[in-house]
């Protein structure tokens, strides 16, 4: 499925992104990708940065979403539900030890608030 976004301003033409399931993505930044999710938590942690919310994709794969950048408020307003979609995003892959067990997971990070579209309408304008 493809995505047109806002037309790119150097050359006037509408950038093209490819909706992809989270096994599609590849380690790294994805161009031309976007990823389209729904969020089924917020994750609480003692720092405030980044955010991180649980969130699971059209093929039903589930990813932890890195958001930086942003203020506190914004994690108050994101909700259960509420459905994201993310241009170029870039996939890591995190292993933490505690209690001498290893913890690993697939994160999406969001270092830039205005690659991100909660409900139809850019995080940047509504929520920041």
């Amino acid at each position: 499925m493809k995505f047109a976004s806002n037309l790119n301003e150097e050359t006037k033409e509408a950038i093209k992104f490819t909706v992809k399931s989270l096994n599609e993505l590849e380690h790294g930044l994805n161009i031309g990708a976007l990823f389209s999710g729904k969020i089924v938590c917020n994750l609480h942690k003692h720092s405030d940065v980044p955010m991180v919310f649980l969130c699971v994709d059209f093929k039903f794969n589930f990813v932890a979403i890195s958001l930086y950048h942003t203020s506190k408020d914004t994690w108050e307003k994101l909700k259960y539900g509420d459905e994201v979609l993310i241009w170029n995003p870039s996939l890591a892959f995190v292993s933490i030890e505690r209690d001498q067990k290893l913890y690993s997971y697939t994160t999406i990070k969001v270092t830039s608030i205005t690659d991100i579209l909660v409900n139809k309408v850019a995080l940047a304008n509504s929520y920041s």
